[in-house]
């Protein structure tokens, strides 16, 4: 049996190293020069500087390196180095293959400000981070969003689109979410409201280049989106991957009741987590050595903001229901799903149809 205690130090040795491959493969990603092989073949490291315009010497170490980890296949015979064969297809699948090689790298850059949040227990907001972590993702959630949001619709919800309802969703980003529910209900109004305007403006010109005409997307805020337009009323308010996030996650379910019509519903997508606040159940759960993680880097110091709610990623269910029930709804139920399996829970919160049904 090995020492535990120099297994642990090679571990940290691996990781460490496997953090440094991930930021180059991203670089090279970043910087164009895994689509110069993609589109030039077999390439010399000068030609490849060339090409993909960069500095020759920068990108002769970088392709030792890619070919030191089997990332880049090396011919000896004419110094030449190309995608190798066995993982090329990762590349042709753009751009889900390379997102971690985005949203790590982004999130460790704010090493300093997270030490000292530490201490003071201060937040970071959002929008703070490194541009690339919007982006990686939007890109994060695309495959789960367009291969399963429309599917996994609660039968309440799915009616609700389907009789040509006004919808708001919030914390939209880029409105992939919104756009996807846009096209599949067409007689349904969608707004999609962020507090961050360059997400929004991104969410605009695609929508634009869609055609869409029955979504529109405003900068506004979880706890304040009613107050843009002051005269609509929601039949269903969305909450995807985001509710966790948002140091006025209480004020914004207050929000959402009094924008709700009469029996409307709030529809929360979250990242798997355990029903109660244990250790043992969140343990249990197949996530558990990756959530946790998620929420440290981005998720509890934006919630942590401005002396916020500070739910992160694990928040168990039972905190959910908690803030739904003070902000006045019937109910929160958390919705049985083949979603569990990819990592996530549903839940469905219900505004009572008079003011006075009894609470959660």
């Amino acid at each position: 049996m090995g020492n535990p205690s120099e297994a642990f130090k090679k571990k940290l040795n691996s990781m460490a190293i496997g953090a440094l491959h991930l930021n180059m493969i991203g670089i090279g990603h970043e910087v164009g020069l895994f689509d110069t092989f993609l589109q030039h073949g077999a390439l010399s490291h000068r030609d490849l500087a060339t090409k993909a315009k960069c500095d020759e010497r920068y990108i002769k170490e970088w392709c030792l390196g890619m070919a030191a980890i089997n990332v880049l296949s090396y011919d000896s015979s004419n110094e030449t180095f190309r995608i190798s064969e066995s993982i090329r297809p990762a590349f042709l699948e753009a751009p889900s293959a390379l997102l971690w090689s985005y949203i790590a790298p982004a999130q460790l850059m704010q090493r300093d400000r997270l030490a000292q949040a530490f201490r003071s227990g201060d937040g970071i907001p959002f929008g703070e981070h490194d541009h690339r972590l919007f982006h990686a993702s939007a890109d994060f959630f695309r495959g789960f969003y367009e291969g399963h949001l429309v599917k996994l619709l609660p039968p309440e919800v799915r009616a609700t689109l389907q009789a040509g309802g006004v919808v708001a969703d919030i914390g939209c980003g880029h409105g992939l979410s919104t756009m996807i529910l846009a096209q599949a209900f067409p007689t349904a109004t969608f707004v999609g409201f962020d507090f961050h305007e360059p997400s929004i403006n991104t969410a605009r010109s695609i929508a634009m280049e869609k055609s869409l005409s029955n979504v529109e997307f405003l900068v506004g805020g979880a706890d304040s989106f009613g107050s843009i337009k002051k005269d609509l009323k929601y039949d269903l308010i969305t909450f995807f991957d985001c509710f966790h996030d948002m140091s006025v996650a209480s004020l914004a379910a207050r929000h959402a009741y009094d924008m709700l019509k009469p029996n409307g519903k709030v529809f929360l997508i979250e990242l798997l987590a355990a029903e109660r606040d244990s250790v043992e159940e969140q343990l249990a759960l197949p996530t558990a050595a990756i959530y946790p993680f998620f929420s440290l880097h981005v998720c509890l110091p934006s919630g942590k903001c401005d002396h916020g709610d500070a739910l992160g990623t694990v928040v168990p269910t039972e905190k959910h229901r908690e803030i739904f029930s003070a902000a006045g709804f019937a109910s929160l139920v958390n919705v049985p799903s083949y979603v569990k399996k990819l990592g996530y829970r549903l839940l469905l919160a219900t505004k009572s149809p008079t003011s006075s049904e009894a609470k959660l």
